[in-house]
């Protein structure tokens, strides 16, 4: 992936995480200065790093997070047919958002 989009622009990207009947998760990540850019122009690289080539090549910035790591949780999803449809599963299977909403039916 690219750092850099452009003359000191950093780049922004969306993630998104999806899998079977998994919920959907986002992360974004986005570019940040790098700390050898600051630290190592300061000392090594001069003003033709710090204002033309790491400007030009995207390695001025760096991707945060640099690790994606989301819990994703199992939901359950009903058929978009009318009628009534029960559903079997146990109730530690379903995300705490759908528990608070279980109703005890007699």
């Amino acid at each position: 992936m690219k750092r850099g989009c452009g003359f000191f622009k950093k780049c922004k990207y969306r993630v998104l995480l999806e899998k079977g009947s998994y919920e959907r998760k986002e992360v974004r990540l986005e570019g940040s200065p790098n700390g050898w850019y600051i630290g190592g122009n300061i000392l090594l690289g001069g003003l033709i790093g710090w204002f033309i080539v790491d400007p030009a090549t995207g390695a001025m910035w760096t991707l945060q997070p640099d690790v994606v790591n989301e819990k994703m949780e199992e939901v359950a999803y009903l058929p978009k047919t009318e009628g009534l449809h029960v559903l079997l599963i146990p109730k530690a299977a379903l995300p705490i958002s759908l528990q608070n909403k279980l109703q005890l039916v007699y």
